[in-house]
């Protein structure tokens, strides 16, 4: 029905702050390209939309790879097209880039914009002779776009970046305290759903921090700090799993009071997270021996979170190790 796909579809918090800084950063580089005046102003704009693209990793570290990357594939084409006379070794070389490009696209931005940007200044030197001109313009678009994408859309939400991780992790105990709370009473086609999407929220989490590690260090500190709650939270998201189960068929389901104790238990983590406020302090108890191995797993997710020098207050930076870390 179109209210489901319309609900499923509308765009909440995150994608309309995505689409604000993405229009100032596209304002920004028309304003650029037309005070400037340069030959080709539709690269700016184009290069923005694919480095402040999130789906491809940290934009701090691609806006700075793109450069880099652009800087060695003008070198690259600089240097073949010095040596070539007859074209051979502009076509060796186009061939062993086009070789590189698959696995360059795995590895990092920087490397394939390396990799990509020859093969296309010798592919267009090849159909349109002198057109050294067109590899530094694209090296001035490149750098303008990158600092555009830094200085609009990067830089000024820098802390917007640091508290996505914790709205990230909270969302994460939040999802498993769901998924404590139905997986007992739950089909086992239902079961594996619900796994499904409790590992999958666990997924973006870490996905989310190895993106932070490479962000400017007020982001990568938090990142770093959030790593062994991530591991506590996985083992917490095993434990359910692995009691859920291994459970015998003659006894019975942990009642949903006792369930929904545990799963208590998480979701006041996860408002502690979310607002920057104290643990809960009381250590985690199992209510029955079926839950024992879970509980005790959320508590030392607790601990984890609990411990002196992990601990941070509202607007207050995570320090350079967590309690637990060593």
């Amino acid at each position: 029905p179109w209210r489901v796909l319309a609900r499923t579809y509308r765009p909440g918090p995150t994608t309309l702050r995505y689409l604000l800084r993405l229009g100032l950063c596209l304002i920004a580089a028309e304003a650029v390209a037309l005070a400037a005046s340069l030959p080709r102003s539709y690269w700016v704009p184009l290069i923005v939309v694919v480095v402040f693209k999130p789906n491809f990793g940290s934009v701090f570290a691609r806006a700075l790879q793109s450069c880099a990357g652009s800087v060695v594939g003008v070198a690259i084409s600089a240097t073949v097209l010095a040596l070539d006379r007859n074209g051979i070794v502009s076509l060796l070389t186009v061939a062993a880039l086009a070789s590189l490009l698959p696995w360059s696209v795995r590895r990092n931005y920087g490397l394939f914009s390396a990799i990509l940007l020859p093969i296309l200044m010798l592919l267009i030197g090849a159909l349109q002779p002198g057109s050294w001109p067109i590899a530094l313009a694209r090296l001035i678009d490149v750098a303008v776009a990158a600092g555009i994408v830094l200085l609009v859309g990067y830089l000024p939400w820098i802390r917007i970046e640091r508290s996505n991780l914790d709205n990230t992790v909270a969302a994460a105990m939040d999802t498993l305290a769901a998924y404590l709370n139905t997986v007992f009473q739950a089909d086992p086609t239902s079961r594996h759903d619900l796994r499904a999407s409790a590992y999958a929220r666990l997924s973006d989490l870490r996905i989310a921090l190895q993106r932070g590690l490479s962000e400017p260090r007020l982001v990568s500190r938090r990142a770093l700090a959030w790593w062994p709650v991530e591991v506590a939270l996985e083992r917490v998201a095993n434990a359910i799993s692995d009691t859920a189960w291994s459970l015998p068929a003659d006894q019975a389901a942990p009642s949903a009071a006792e369930l929904a104790q545990l799963a208590g238990c998480l979701h006041q983590m996860s408002a502690a997270v979310a607002q920057g406020t104290a643990i809960p302090p009381a250590a985690v108890a199992s209510p029955s021996p079926a839950l024992r191995d879970v509980a005790a797993q959320i508590e030392a997710l607790r601990a984890a979170l609990a411990g002196p020098d992990f601990a941070a207050t509202p607007g207050q930076a995570l320090p350079h190790k967590p309690a637990n870390q060593v």
